[in-house]
Order: structure tokens, then C-alpha cells, then sequence
């Protein structure tokens, strides 16, 4: 009776030792939690900043593009309130925000009203908080109010120089001959005509092969 106690008081062996370790293993690697979000839009995509309660490796957390619109992040390990998470602020850029917490994992879905091409997770300062940097697709790039306000402005001078490119010819070409009808009548440095009609020539010739016609 005694060696039978002994036995059952022993160090366990085989299956029962493999179950305990997969259990402590399980406790161990899921004391991290995250104890809130944030977003910050930018013109080209999306920051999305993760703060959990203990330091966090970027390799714990996977992301993708699902074709229904909605991009997700998947935390392994990580604990959370789906409720207090659901109350975060978004930004006008996200649709709709869903956090999911199951036993072991937590995943955080974002319908954004762009479609994100890239992705990158990275550490900060803060050894508790990873950045998620979500990238929209450059096709959609040129949509961006950014880049479509330069690109007016941009045709809007092209439109004007085009306006302005005979006169500048013109003038040029008679500041020049003013100038060179003027040479020898006086010093070279007092013929300011001829300075300025070459100046105005040359920098109305680069403009013009700058701005196609």
C-alpha cells in the first residue's frame, strides 16, 4: 500500500506528464493581453498602434487581405475585452471595426474604404507597443486628395506657361537683339538687354521641354 502512494505521489510519467506540460506551456504563453488600439490615417494608408500589457514580438501577430474588403490581425496568445475594444474611436477611413477574442487568440477585423496592398509590423520605443503600418494600393494612389491637388496645380501652371510661352519668345528674341545692336556702344556689363533677353530665351526653352505641349 505504501509504494502504491508512492507511486501515485511520484513525478508523473508518459501522457499525464505530456497533458501537464501542454498546459503550463498554454497558462505561459497566454498572460499577454492587449490593453488597447488606436488609428492614425495618413494619405497613403493607415497606422494602426497596438498596446498590450507585457512586451510583444511582431512574428506573434499575422495579417491579411480578405477579398470581402475587411483586413484582419490575428494576435496569438493574447487575451482582451471584445467589449472595451469595441468602444474604440476609428477613424472616418475605417468602415467597421470588430474585435474577436477566442481562447488563445484574439483577432481584430477592419473594413477600411480602401483596400490595403501592403503591410508591415514593427516595434517602438515602447517595448508594450507594435505598429501596424497598413499601406493602400498604389493604383489608388493617385486618388488621393495629396496627389490630385499637385496634379491640378501642376496642370494649372502648364496651362498658363502655355499661354505665356509666345510672349516669353517674343521678348526675349527682342530683348536679345536690343542688346546685341547695343554692343560696342558701351561697357558689356551696362548692356542689360542682352542679359536679360538670354536669360529669358534659355529659361523659356527649359520650361517648354519640362511642360510637354
Amino acid at each position: 500500500m505504501a509504494r502504491a502512494e508512492l507511486q501515485m505521489v511520484g513525478p508523473p510519467t508518459g501522457p499525464m506528464l505530456l497533458i501537464i506540460l501542454i498546459g503550463v506551456c498554454t497558462l505561459s504563453a497566454g498572460t499577454n493581453r492587449l490593453a488597447g488600439i488606436g488609428f492614425d490615417p495618413k494619405q497613403n494608408g493607415l497606422i494602426v498602434e497596438l498596446e498590450f500589457e507585457a512586451p510583444m514580438s511582431p512574428d506573434s501577430i499575422s495579417a491579411w487581405q480578405a477579398g470581402s474588403g475587411w483586413f484582419y490581425f490575428t494576435l496569438y496568445n493574447v487575451e482582451a475585452d471584445s467589449a472595451e475594444l469595441s468602444g474604440t474611436r476609428v477613424p472616418r477611413e475605417i468602415v467597421s471595426f470588430q474585435p474577436i477574442v477566442s481562447t488563445g487568440s484574439t483577432q481584430l477585423g477592419i473594413r477600411l474604404r480602401q483596400p490595403i496592398e501592403q503591410y508591415d509590423i514593427i516595434g517602438s520605443d515602447d517595448p508594450g507597443t507594435l505598429l501596424a503600418n497598413l499601406h493602400y494600393s498604389t493604383e489608388r494612389f493617385a486618388d488621393l486628395p495629396a496627389v490630385a491637388g499637385y496634379q491640378q496645380r501642376e496642370r494649372e501652371f502648364s496651362s498658363l506657361f502655355a499661354r505665356a510661352r509666345s510672349w516669353l519668345y517674343v521678348t526675349g528674341a527682342g530683348l536679345t537683339m536690343t542688346g546685341l545692336m547695343k554692343t560696342g556702344a558701351g561697357p558689356a556689363k551696362d548692356n542689360w538687354e542682352l542679359r536679360t533677353g538670354i536669360v529669358t530665351l534659355v529659361a523659356t526653352y527649359i520650361l517648354d521641354k519640362l511642360w510637354a505641349r
